[in-house]
């Protein structure tokens, strides 16, 4: 009987959630960061928070990646070794360094609104679904993930990421006091943190795929968690940037006891 009523409340909740497939082309943003990193409290920071104010609205998925220092992780230290760059902080939009420093900013903010603006009127050739529910009593996220094809596409290597982010409570650098460190970039929910092989070779327009993977040992709750599904590329070894979404982790807690 409990496993019955685990079951119906996962049911409900992923009932709850839209899993429909975004037919929106998304952009990435990612600022290589650290917490022991001066610069990266101060300008860094004043940007960061520009970009989750001003794209808001936009389809824009903000991750801070923290190479190193004490919020680093296996999974953002992959992100590290395949886009590369020196120092921090450093933002990328779509894997690109766009040379953002203290003195450009608002330029920097202007020339991204740009590429937003030119992405939404172009055709998407794929898009990703995703629904998210955290059962807290367990401590399992459960992910389910849905990807289709709008194009035809006449080959490539495709690959498929999900990962969760988490808005971390932190010290950092140039800042007084703890901090709300938002939408680190965290866990990967699939064994590999890219070279998760979804389609090798020519796709059709309509071609669908969807899966459910489960991340354990989830100790957080899912008001802090978001998760983000991406379809990547790869190109002479280094992973590129194809399309994406993001929803935010719908917490449920489950019964603890048999009936």
């Amino acid at each position: 009987m409990k496993n019955f009523f685990i079951l119906l409340l996962f049911l409900i909740a992923l009932q709850v959630q839209s899993q429909t497939v975004s037919t929106k082309n998304w952009t990435l943003i990612h600022e290589r960061t650290a917490s022991w990193c001066p610069y990266c409290g101060t300008w860094g920071w004043d940007m960061k928070d520009r970009i989750l104010t001003e794209f808001a609205d936009e389809e824009v998925i903000f991750m801070a990646v923290h190479h190193s220092g004490d919020l680093t992780n296996p999974v953002a230290q992959q992100f590290g070794d395949n886009f590369g760059g020196f120092g921090q902080p450093i933002f990328f939009v779509d894997g690109v360094n766009i040379n953002a420093s203290s003195n450009n900013i608002g330029t920097k903010i202007e020339e991204t609104q740009f590429e937003l603006d030119f992405k939404r009127d172009q055709s998407v050739f794929a898009g990703v679904g995703l629904k998210a529910v955290l059962d807290e009593t367990t401590q399992t996220l459960v992910a389910d993930t849905k990807i289709e094809f709008f194009t035809d596409a006449e080959g490539g290597d495709y690959y498929l990421g999900l990962y969760t982010l988490e808005d971390i409570q932190n010290v950092q650098a140039s800042r007084t006091g703890i901090q709300t460190h938002k939408n680190v970039l965290k866990n990967s929910i699939l064994p590999n943190v890219f070279n998760n092989p979804l389609h090798n070779g020519a796709v059709t327009v309509g071609t669908k795929f969807s899966r459910t993977d489960t991340l354990k040992n989830v100790t957080v709750s899912a008001d802090k968690l978001k998760v983000v599904g991406i379809i990547w590329t790869k190109v002479n070894g280094k992973y590129l940037f194809f399309n994406a979404n993001i929803v935010p982790v719908t917490g449920i807690k489950s019964a603890t006891n048999d009936i």
